[in-house]
């Protein structure tokens, strides 16, 4: 056989695997995710919650608190309706260190797994008020049956906001360990997975989570969207970029 005729024999071959495999990337990169139902983030919801038992110091109190969470819809693509087996996860950071990281519980009865058909949400901190005034945001146990926090902040850099939401029953005293202090440059990170739907990333500040939800519980729960829910083009971009190495292997 001519070798030259060999040399093209191996070159098309070549090129279809490559075609192939390219073709294979942008449609587990690009097509698929665009055709699969996933989590849409909507934003961030405020609700007072009157007469709440908390424990605090080994006694439970009833208290008023202002509950903040990230709600999302199922966004449906082609029959899939149902976001099986649901989970949820929230990190705090301040210059890269880790100051809370745990999983979340969803709102319908602060499960840690449902099945999510329309819209549920997150349920990130619990804002608090003591006899002295002091604020705090608090992050619930999930593995007590009885209410209780496990960590709290100091958030009396949000005072002025703060006022405007009328927590008219304060506990003794701080309800858990106090972990510092929040400015509101803290990187706020919230992730959201199912078995069956495209998960999503939330990634934000402690300032635009706190204002978020003191806004929301001035207008009755109303949603309000913040920084970070919507992916802008870069985010998108990036992501495809991630699938692309992880497919490749890097």
């Amino acid at each position: 056989m001519d070798l030259s005729i060999l040399y093209q024999i191996l070159i098309g071959a070549a090129s279809g695997a490559a075609g192939g495999a390219v073709a294979s990337l942008i449609t587990y990169a690009i097509i698929l995710p665009s055709v699969r139902s996933k989590f849409k983030c909507r934003g961030v919801t405020g609700v007072v919650l009157r007469n709440v038992l908390i424990q605090v110091q080994g006694q439970v109190v009833n208290a008023d608190v202002l509950e903040c969470a990230v709600r999302y819809r199922v966004k449906l693509r082609r029959s899939i309706g149902l976001a099986e087996n649901a989970h949820a996860w929230f990190g705090i950071y301040r210059d890269g260190q880790g100051l809370h990281g745990a999983p979340a519980p969803w709102a319908y009865e602060y499960r840690e797994s449902v099945d999510v058909s329309g819209e549920e949400s997150v349920v990130l901190l619990h804002i608090v008020r003591d006899q002295g005034n002091n604020y705090y945001a608090c992050v619930r146990n999930l593995q007590m049956r009885q209410p209780q926090y496990f960590v709290c902040f100091d958030i009396n850099g949000f005072r002025s906001e703060l006022l405007n939401i009328t927590l008219n029953n304060p506990v003794p005293s701080p309800p858990a360990f106090i972990r510092g202090n929040l400015s509101g440059d803290e990187t706020v990170i919230v992730r959201v997975v199912a078995r069956n739907v495209l998960g999503h990333e939330l990634e934000t500040t402690t300032r635009n989570l706190i204002s978020g939800c003191v806004g929301s519980g001035r207008n009755e729960g109303m949603v309000i969207p913040i920084p970070g829910c919507k992916r802008s083009i870069w985010a998108c971009i990036r992501q495809i970029l991630n699938r692309l190495c992880n497919v490749v292997g890097y």
